[in-house]
This record gives C-alpha cells, structure tokens and sequence, in this order.
C-alpha cells in the first residue's frame, strides 16, 4: 500500500484481506480515521474485555501444549 508519505510492502488487497480476517476471527474491527491518517480499533469496553479473555484463554492453551507434563494436573473451569 502506498500514500504521500509511506511505502510499506504489502498491497491493498493483502490489508483489507488481513482486517476483514480479524474482524471474522476476533470480532474486532478495524477502521481508517483520515483525520489521523491511520488505521485503529474501534471498540467498546465490553468488547476489549471479551476479546482479552479470548487472549488468556489462547495463551493458557498454548502454555498447557508446551507444558505436557502437568495437564493432568490442571483442571479449567469456566469462570
């Protein structure tokens, strides 16, 4: 993509491909502010807090895959 004053090395399509991606997968949506001349997250509280859990709980199951040896003793509940 390419404007006045930046060339990054991906193109259009490969952006809106990538926010639409996330926004299907995370539920977050990503706009374009032409004020600031940048992308950012637009989101209520009550979505930064449910996409954080959703974080925890990724971070959890990748820390019980490294960890093997103590599934067995790890039990998950939901809150």
């Amino acid at each position: 993509m390419q404007d006045d004053t930046l060339s990054i090395g991906f193109s259009k399509r490969t952006l809106q491909r990538d926010i639409r991606e996330i926004r299907n997968t995370f539920g977050i949506d990503i706009e374009y502010s032409k004020k600031a001349k940048g992308y950012f997250i637009s989101q209520s509280d009550m979505e930064y807090m449910n996409f954080q859990r959703m974080i925890e709980a990724f971070d959890m199951f990748t820390s019980l895959n490294l960890a093997q040896d103590l599934t067995p003793f790890i039990l998950i509940r939901p809150v």
